[in-house]
């Protein structure tokens, strides 16, 4: 376990799976939180990245 991380560690016997989000969850999340998407950035490798960026920036002109 230490090859990819560089520190051992322990796993519990049974990992429980988080639910996902409701669709209520989903609204607000996508509706309130964070509308343009932002979050998603996170998740993207450089050239996406600077996509969504471009994308973000143009909605929220065209929305401002």
């Amino acid at each position: 376990m230490t090859r990819r991380t560089g520190f051992s560690f322990r796993l519990p016997e049974e990992v429980k799976t988080t639910d996902p989000p409701s669709a209520h969850e989903l609204e607000l999340i996508r509706e309130e939180i964070d509308p343009l998407g932002v979050r998603r950035l996170e998740l993207l490798s450089g050239s996406e990245r600077l996509e969504a960026i471009e994308e973000i920036l143009a909605r929220e002109e065209e929305e401002g």
